[in-house]
């Protein structure tokens, strides 16, 4: 796991044009894109198209970047908004029968994506509605804190703590468990 401080530089040299400290960037931080974007996207089939969409925005608003502030939750911001945009796109285009088949390429995938004793729970969190679904996985499968989360999605604390709230008793109501044992991403293959 590449430091704040490592990405910093990197991030240095990419303004300065240096290609290959993009690739460097992007060997660095591709794991955390990849798996966000895994866990908040249905149409799993999309998902590499989606992180090199992703990486393509990245480069081109690097310039935008304050290196006063952390890298990650910046770059995550990105990667949630692509998401939303894709899924904005997606819905205004109806692809149902695209869905369709995916669903059953994934659900031949899906068993080399998540080990078996996690499946209940990704299920449970898969069928929470957007919104809860995303503070849910930056807060538990990524470890944000409540103010990140907030920078990230750009919305209010409030709002935040309430989604995370809401997300946590849906979860607690469809598993009859009160407390819920979420894992960081890295963990769970």
């Amino acid at each position: 796991m590449v430091k704040e401080e490592e990405l910093k530089t990197i991030i240095a040299k990419v303004k300065s044009g240096n290609q290959e400290a993009f690739e460097e960037l992007y060997d660095a931080t591709v794991g955390d894109v990849y798996k966000n974007v895994y866990f908040l996207l249905d149409h799993k089939g999309v998902i590499d198209d989606l992180v090199q969409d992703i990486y393509i925005h990245v480069y081109r608003s690097l310039k935008k970047y304050n290196p006063d502030r952390p890298f990650k939750p910046w770059l995550i911001g990105v990667a949630v908004n692509q998401v939303k945009s894709y899924r904005r796109k997606d819905w205004m285009h109806g692809r149902l029968s695209r869905k369709a088949a995916e669903n059953e390429r994934w659900k031949e995938t899906r068993a080399d994506m998540m080990v078996e004793e996690n499946d209940d729970l990704y299920r449970a969190v898969n069928a929470l509605p957007y919104k809860l679904k995303q503070v849910i996985i930056l807060r538990y499968l990524n470890d944000y804190t409540q103010e990140e989360i907030a920078a990230v999605l750009n919305i209010p604390l409030g709002t935040v703590k309430s989604r995370i709230h809401a997300g946590l008793k849906r979860l607690r109501t469809v598993s009859g468990e009160q407390q819920i044992l979420l894992r960081r991403v890295d963990e769970l293959s």
